[in-house]
């Protein structure tokens, strides 16, 4: 896992590497001003003067080094890997994780990706410095014939192998106590469902006794299998500091100078402590290796995926196809569409009605990706949608929905965050001018200040739905589909939104579905959607259809 980890923000690994360098240099320096006093007693001017300029050298890159290369690889590589980690669980989605049970599971899996942090800012420097200590202590101690450099790897091996004795006894003890746990809680539901039983011979107090005492040794157990884990971290300080002492004792026995034996103590106490600190942050990082580890091989499974698929397609959705489709649900034997023919074209406005089941939904869920079809084809420019990038997808379509997501922060926030920072304030104005959007703005007391709350809680549906379209027009997107994106807006915020969505259409397309057929112009393009059958065709054409009058007169009742 770590390999992978370290592959993660490559730009900035150098800078981080370059800083671990200067900081263990700065922390020996005491070392180099004794290595330079020596070479100047023996008139060794040559390697003074280039040992001197590579440690100034080393000082002033550090004085100049304005930001810390651990602190920009961390939030590079985490910020990476959050958005491939979210773009590939959006991608299984085909667009966004609707299921609110995944919320808690996705927090989950973005704070184990922020816990990442300690293995660049603590785990791997600490690494690195142990590993250049030890190289250092490796040379002195080899330099005065002495193999006191064997005790940081005598010390860490004790370390390995407490750890891996206490984790088997810790993993024994708790491979019991879950069992236990399990068979408790079967005995209470199978004592809960004769508890009418219990109560007619008025046991309950003997149920509750049992019940309680069962609860108490579980706790304890849990305490218990905690108390397990302490050895691993007081192991660790005695040996750490049993090294110490043992390396300091042995040491100054040596018949070397005492700057030596003082620069000995100093490195080997400087490995030993940091050993002690690696451990500690390293099994913080592996207790997150199972999610970790899922993480990436989704993101790895969704990038072969899409590297397997993807094919080459124009800049922008000219068409979107259905040919001869049938769909339908897996728990039902009724196809909810059958042979279905159907274009929606680039520069055309579409009004999609049927009755409640017809399919409506279904034609988005299909566009989206979150169903498969049974039989046809979809394609987009030509193109099987299945051979489409997702990321092209996304891009290109927008799915305005009654509860899409909105930030609650400012409207002026939303809009600029929509314009992905390519627009100030002036432009987004100006671009919703033409559209005729938001002018309820200017009478709101703080106007483009005005918070609007927790996902939008604070607009009224016309008015959220009105920010929601003007985002999606400031993000520039090539098909527009409204999936019931004004089933809750009033006649008036409703008029303002489909005027918008013609002028839209002039270069884009449109795809509304409709609760109210009197929005739809006899003149309009209209997709029929009739218990399985599909009609396309302006709206003065489709009342020659006695459903479609049937369903007309329904809403005007």
């Amino acid at each position: 896992m770590y390999i992978k980890i370290l592959n993660l923000g490559k730009s900035y690994r150098f800078r981080a590497f370059l800083d671990i360098l200067i900081n263990f240099i700065k922390n020996i320096s005491f070392i180099f001003v004794i290595l330079l006093y020596i070479l100047f007693l023996n008139k060794r001017y040559i390697e003074f003067s280039m040992l001197t300029i590579f440690v100034l050298t080393i000082y002033i890159v550090d004085i100049f080094n304005k930001e810390n290369g651990l602190i920009l690889w961390s939030n590079k590589a985490t910020s990476n890997l959050t958005k491939d980690y979210l773009r590939a669980l959006f991608n299984n989605s085909r667009w966004k994780v609707k299921n609110a049970d995944l919320v808690d599971l996705v927090s989950g899996d973005i704070n184990s990706i922020r816990g990442l942090s300690i293995f660049y800012e603590e785990i791997i420097p600490r690494f690195c410095d142990m590993f250049l200590f030890y190289i250092v202590y490796f040379i002195v101690s080899i330099s005065y014939s002495t193999y006191i450099f064997l005790i940081p790897p005598i010390a860490m091996l004790l370390m390995r192998l407490v750890n891996n004795m206490v984790k088997k006894l810790q993993d024994k003890y708790d491979n019991r106590r879950d069992r236990n746990y399990i068979n408790m809680s079967s005995k209470f539901m199978e004592d809960l469902n004769g508890i009418n039983t219990i109560l007619m011979y008025r046991a309950d107090d003997v149920f509750q006794e049992n019940f309680d005492k069962k609860a108490d040794d579980h706790r304890k157990s849990i305490m218990f299998s905690l108390l397990l884990s302490l050895p691993k971290s007081m192991f660790r300080i005695i040996i750490s500091n049993i090294g110490i002492i043992l390396s300091a004792v042995l040491i100054f026995k040596l018949d070397i100078f005492i700057i030596a034996k003082l620069v000995l103590v100093y490195l080997n106490s400087h490995i030993l402590i940091n050993t002690k600190k690696f451990s500690y942050y390293n099994r913080q990082v592996m207790s997150m290796e199972p999610v970790l580890n899922r993480v990436l091989r989704m993101i790895k499974d969704q990038s072969a995926i899409e590297n397997e698929n993807e094919v080459n397609i124009s800049n922008k959705i000219e068409s979107i196809e259905f040919k001869d489709v049938y769909f339908k649900y897996a728990d039902s034997d009724k196809n909810i569409l059958e042979d279905m023919n159907l274009k929606f074209a680039r520069g055309n406005f579409y009004h999609v009605v049927g009755k409640n089941g017809s399919g409506k939904s279904t034609l988005i869920s299909l566009i989206k990706g979150r169903n498969e079809i049974d039989k046809g084809k979809i394609l987009v420019n030509d193109i099987d949608i299945s051979n489409i990038s997702s990321d092209y997808m996304s891009e290109k379509i927008a799915i305005i929905e009654k509860d899409s997501y909105i930030l609650s922060k400012t409207i002026k926030d939303n809009l600029l965050y929509a314009s992905n920072g390519k627009m100030d304030i002036e432009e987004t104005k100006n671009i919703l001018e033409e559209y005729s959007l938001l002018k309820y703005v200017n009478e709101l007391s703080d106007g483009l200040d005005t918070n609007v709350g927790e996902g939008g809680s604070l607009l009224s549906p016309g008015q959220k739905a009105q920010l929601l379209l003007a985002m999606y027009i400031l993000n520039d997107k090539d098909v527009y589909i409204l999936d019931e994106g004004l089933s809750s807006v009033n006649p008036e915020n409703r008029d303002i939104i489909i005027n918008c969505l013609k002028k839209l259409a002039e270069t884009k397309i449109i795809i509304n579905i409709s609760h109210y057929i009197s929005d739809i112009n006899d003149e309009d393009m209209v997709v029929f959607f009739d218990d399985g059958k599909v009609y396309m065709n302006k709206q003065k054409e489709l009342f020659n259809l006695e459903n479609y009058k049937s369903l007309s007169r329904k809403e005007m009742l």
